[in-house]
């Protein structure tokens, strides 16, 4: 399980480092270009998925189950796109009643099997985003209202979110806990594992910046006691203003197996 995975990575992390890169895309979208809020399918469920003034794309789709499935990469600057995006899976809690979807597992897919996506898109600018062939892409621009603005001061306070996990027996479980804090344009907190027994461990700084851009909040920040920089994005989930989604996902080029990705779906 991704919960899992996350222990082991995080057994050998080190002191946390503050940041002093700004989240990459700006503020606010740029306009007669892609950049924006786009919803709908790409290929996991529906969901939300940004796109920065530099073309990256951070974005996921929670399934009924509990679960979520998140996207990363950049789609270029032409009108199409052809080539491959950075998936996770993010598993429910154990049952999904019982907390939020976890960390994440990279290059695994909603059905379990091993690999990025491959893509082949159509982009019309700041309208939709849609597949050629391939996985069933189907994005439409976000309208006025589709999603609660994420600004600095929406975000204002203290929010958290736990993931129940268990093990082969089901019975033996433990909590993996995101708490995050937002104030002006700074994001702080921390993730830990609440084991069996009650007791915390783990416990590793979240630590960096938001930057305002359109209805979303871009993320950037350290975690996990590693001064690589984490990038992904913060929205409410559409027709809420009380589930707020968090993610980021470090460099390829520098992740390894276990925190590629954190995410969370935290509350007030």
């Amino acid at each position: 399980m991704a919960s899992l995975v996350f222990i082991t990575a995080c057994s050998s992390g080190g002191d946390s480092s503050t940041i002093t890169e700004t989240p990459g895309g700006g503020n606010p979208p740029a306009s007669g270009t892609k950049a924006g809020v786009y919803t709908g399918n790409f290929g996991t469920g529906n969901g939300v998925y940004v796109i920065d003034n530099d073309n990256a794309i951070s974005g996921l789709a929670l399934a009924a189950d509990g679960s979520a499935s998140s996207l990363f990469g950049n789609i270029g600057t032409g009108s199409e796109f052809s080539g491959v995006l950075r998936s996770n899976f993010h598993d429910a809690s154990s049952p999904a009643t019982q907390g939020v979807f976890g960390a994440g597992v990279r290059g695994i897919d909603a059905a379990g099997t091993s690999g990025d996506g491959s893509y082949n898109l159509n982009i019309v600018n700041g309208q939709s985003i849609e597949s050629l062939s391939g996985p069933t892409v189907n994005l439409s621009a976000a309208s006025a209202g589709d999603l609660t603005a994420a600004s600095a001061t929406a975000l204002a306070g203290a929010w958290s979110g736990r993931h129940r996990y268990c093990g082969s027996n089901g019975t033996v479980c433990s909590f993996l806990v995101t708490e995050v804090n937002f104030s002006g344009t700074t994001v702080t907190g921390r993730t830990y594992i609440i084991d069996p027994e009650g007791a915390e461990n783990f416990e590793f700084a979240i630590d960096g910046s938001i930057t305002e851009f359109g209805d979303v909040a871009l993320l950037s920040f350290t975690w996990a006691g590693d001064a690589s920089v984490y990038n992904g994005v913060a929205f409410f989930t559409p027709g809420s203003s009380s589930q707020l989604t968090f993610i980021g996902e470090v460099s390829p080029t520098v992740a390894d197996e276990g925190r590629t990705t954190i995410a969370s779906l935290l509350t007030r």
